[in-house]
């Protein structure tokens, strides 16, 4: 019961964490200036108006849901006995600093 506890609060943090990522980069203003993809643009890259593969779409489920995922099994592996809340801390902060990270530069090159 204790693994299935912090695992459900790993993953609700994960949850908040990317929505917080995703509105504070929603908002940033800071760009750099090379893109990484280069778009045609004439073609359409919107999911509802446009058709679009089905990877893309799965893609686009994982890079929303993915950290979340980690959160969770990281939750859950450290419900073991013998792990420290020190150590659930770390793991739990660095999970925070990297999604962060992926959210904001995904923001920043797009």
């Amino acid at each position: 019961m204790k693994r299935i506890g912090l695992s459900l609060g790993f993953l609700i943090a994960g949850l908040l964490t990317t929505w917080a990522a995703l509105v504070a980069g929603s908002h940033m203003s800071f760009r750099f200036h090379f893109k990484l993809l280069h778009r045609d643009a004439g073609a359409c890259y919107e999911i509802g108006p446009c058709s679009v593969p089905w990877w893309v779409i799965a893609a686009l489920v994982a890079y929303l849901l993915g950290p979340s995922f980690i959160f969770t099994v990281t939750g859950w592996l450290s419900a073991r006995p013998g792990v420290t809340a020190l150590k659930k801390l770390r793991r739990l902060l660095l999970l925070t600093v990297l999604t962060v990270l992926l959210y904001l530069l995904g923001y920043a090159i797009s």
